[in-house]
């Protein structure tokens, strides 16, 4: 039995299809001109209850996620997102009960379920299905824990071991990161990342585009970081990267690295999280055209980012400070702000203190004629 040639991808949205993924489109006809390409849309996604909740709530993508899984299963086929770019036949890959390929990025491998393959009635399908009909559906990660962090966390069930490299588990046909995601959320696509393996590119939406990098730094009580975390993830925007500065004298690294490894967060090693000097280097780190610098207990609501970005060079929350005096001050740690005004002006300055140094950076980016926007609204 092989995997029939039907490529599903799905739009489950009450906007149309925006019109810079047809290229990707275009690129799956170019190469797989006899392939039937079926697109699970709002209209004809097949209703249960767990794409009836997150279509009336209009988490489409997360809707998506259950879409796309029974539909594979009940016919067989290729999925792909709407903004995969197919370069190359998948022919050969026809032959196997099911693929699917490694993401590998900050040293973590995971199994992505941005294209896979499978014959129809695959058990791993099954498996999916029924961890999303169990799943606790207030999770705060469910988008991605129903997509990579599921395939990932059952491929280990039936064996995989988490390595960038050609395995066959339980059957299933895994490959290596260049086959299908020759480069990371957190990175800019350049050509050369292509390999004679390279048989599709995942451009990630374009996320680096206009891409969010957020930086945690502070006293690391479990509790008050987790709550940032996820008030992070549960941005209306969301950012390709979570960063945090740990004090290397801190006591609690190793749990921290736990935490890191669950949540994908990468981790800079330091002398003191809380000094200026710890904040130029997460920043230099960043790969994000925006950043959002956090205190570990941070609050903000979910739509800061989107309320934000774009609005100026950089946008912040007024301070109480600033409504009554001069209006010259941001909050300190709810700036978003274009790492091209950190780069023009040399970063903040390590002479001053955490706190002082964030005024300074902002006086100097006006004297650069940066914008700064000022809102007046919660965190």
């Amino acid at each position: 039995m092989s995997i029939p040639k039907i490529i599903y991808s799905t739009w489950i949205n009450d906007k149309p299809l925006p019109a810079k993924f047809q290229n990707y489109i275009e690129s799956w006809k170019r190469f797989l001109p006899d392939y039937e390409i079926r697109m699970i849309t709002l209209e004809n996604v097949s209703k249960n209850p767990f794409t009836k909740k997150f279509i009336y709530e209009k988490r489409y993508a997360v809707a998506a996620q259950y879409a796309r899984t029974q539909r594979v299963y009940e016919t067989g086929g290729l999925y792909f997102d709407i903004d995969v770019e197919v370069i190359k036949s998948f022919d050969m890959l026809l032959g196997n009960n099911m693929f699917a390929g490694i993401e590998s990025r900050s040293n973590n491998n995971f199994i992505n379920n941005a294209v896979f393959g499978t014959c129809k009635g695959n058990s791993f399908l099954k498996d999916c299905m029924t961890y999303m009909d169990n799943i606790d559906v207030l999770r705060n990660d469910i988008e991605v824990g129903t997509g990579p962090l599921m395939f990932t966390e059952l491929m280990k069930d039936r064996g995989w071991i988490s390595e960038n490299k050609n395995c066959i588990v339980s059957g299933i046909q895994i490959l290596s990161s260049d086959y299908f995601y020759p480069y990371c959320p957190d990175e800019q696509y350049k050509p050369d990342c292509i390999t004679e393996n390279t048989h599709a590119v995942h451009h990630w939406a374009a996320t680096w585009k206009n891409s969010v990098s957020v930086i945690i730094h502070g006293n690391y009580l479990k509790e008050e970081l987790i709550k940032t975390i996820e008030v992070v993830k549960k941005q209306t925007v969301k950012v390709i990267e979570i960063i945090l500065i740990n004090d290397r004298k801190n006591t609690h690294s190793l749990k921290l690295q736990e935490l890191a490894e669950l949540h994908k967060i990468k981790i800079i090693e330091t002398d003191n999280s809380l000094s200026v000097s710890a904040k130029n280097a997460a920043v230099d780190f960043a790969k994000g055209k925006w950043i959002l610098i956090l205190k570990s207990g941070d609050k903000l609501e979910k739509t800061f980012i989107e309320k934000t970005i774009d609005k100026g060079d950089i946008v912040g929350i007024e301070t109480e400070y600033a409504v009554k005096k001069e209006n010259q001050h941001l909050k300190n740690d709810f700036m978003l702000f274009k790492k091209e005004v950190w780069e023009k002006i040399s970063g903040y300055d390590e002479k001053l203190i955490d706190g002082y140094d964030s005024n300074d950076f902002l006086k100097r980016a006006a004297v650069r004629g940066y914008t700064i926007k000022r809102l007046k609204t919660k965190v």
